[in-house]
C-alpha cells in the first residue's frame, strides 16, 4: 500500500499507506503516536454508536455515525477503510430497507475490527519506538 515509501527510522504495518502518513506528519513519531491513540480512543465510542444504529435499523444514523467515523482511518492512513466507509455511506443512500445493508454491514463491521486492531498495535509500537528516541 505504501508504494514503495518508507520512513527510514520506523517500519510501519503494511496496511498503513506510509507515503500518505508521511504527507500529513512526516517523522514526527512522538505526534504520530498522539494521533493513533487519540483515534483508537474515539473508535470505540464511534464503532459502538454504528452497531446500536445497525440494531436499531437507522439507515439515516447509521449513515451519520459511519461519516463521522471515516476520517479517523484516513488520520492513520488506513485508506482502504476509509473508502469502505465512503463505500457504505452510498449504500446507506441507496437502502430502502435496514436488511439491505446486513452484508455490506457485515463487512465493513469486520474491517473496522481489524482495522481497530492495526491500529492499537501499531500505537503500541508507537509508544515503545518513542522512549528510545
Amino acid at each position: 500500500m505504501d508504494g514503495g515509501f518508507s520512513c527510514e527510522k520506523y517500519k510501519f504495518n503494511d496496511k498503513i499507506d506510509v507515503r500518505f502518513l508521511h504527507s500529513l506528519y512526516e517523522e514526527d513519531y512522538p505526534y504520530i503516536e498522539e494521533v493513533f491513540g487519540t483515534t483508537l480512543k474515539e473508535l470505540t465510542n464511534s464503532q459502538l454508536q454504528v452497531d446500536e444504529a445497525f440494531i436499531a435499523g437507522d439507515i439515516a444514523g447509521l449513515k451519520k455515525y459511519v461519516h463521522k467515523i471515516k476520517p479517523s482511518f484516513g488520520f492513520v492512513g488506513l485508506m482502504e477503510t476509509q473508502e469502505m466507509c465512503r463505500n457504505f455511506e452510498d449504500a446507506c443512500l441507496a437502502a430502502t430497507t435496514p436488511d439491505q445493508l446486513s452484508i455490506p454491514y457485515q463487512q465493513l463491521k469486520s474491517l473496522m475490527e481489524d482495522s481497530r486492531k492495526v491500529i492499537e498495535t501499531e500505537y503500541k509500537k508507537l509508544k515503545h519506538f518513542n522512549k528510545g528516541i
